[in-house]
C-alpha cells in the first residue's frame, strides 16, 4: 500500500476491520469472503498520524531508508533496472532534483529522453 499515511481516517478504519478479521465484502454484495493477506506499507509521513490501533497492525516490522536525493548510487541502480540503456552520468545527482522515489525518478528519466537531453 503506497502512502498509508495519506489514507483517510474512514478508509484506515476499514482496513483494519480487514486486517482483524480478515473477512472483505465486495460493493453490493452480501457476502463475506474470508481472505489470508499480508500487507506492506509506505508513507514518506510518520505513520504515527494513523489511527493507534491501525498503526499498532502495520508497525510490525519498520524500514526507514534516506530518501533517494540522498543515495545517487541506489538512483543510478534503479535507473538501470527501469532503462538499462539510459547513460546515468547525464542526471546530476548531486542537484537533487528528484524529491526521492522511484516514481518521480521516472518521470525525470522519461522527461530527459523526451527532451532528447540524454
Amino acid at each position: 500500500m503506497d502512502e498509508i499515511g495519506d489514507m483517510p481516517i474512514g478508509l484506515q478504519a476499514k482496513l483494519l476491520r480487514v486486517l482483524q478479521d480478515g473477512n472483505i465484502r465486495r460493493v453490493g454484495e452480501n457476502v463475506e469472503i474470508e481472505t489470508d493477506v499480508r500487507i506492506v506499507c509506505a508513507t514518506n509521513k510518520d505513520v504515527k498520524i494513523l489511527r493507534q490501533d491501525l498503526y499498532n497492525r502495520v508497525n510490525t516490522f519498520v524500514v526507514r531508508l534516506k530518501p533517494l536525493g540522498d543515495r545517487p548510487e541506489d538512483a543510478k541502480l534503479i535507473i538501470k533496472s527501469l532503462e538499462p540503456n539510459f547513460p546515468t552520468d547525464k542526471i546530476d545527482f548531486t542537484l537533487k532534483e528528484f524529491p526521492g522515489n522511484v516514481r518521480d525518478l521516472k518521470a525525470i528519466v522519461r522527461r530527459y529522453q523526451v527532451l532528447g537531453e540524454i
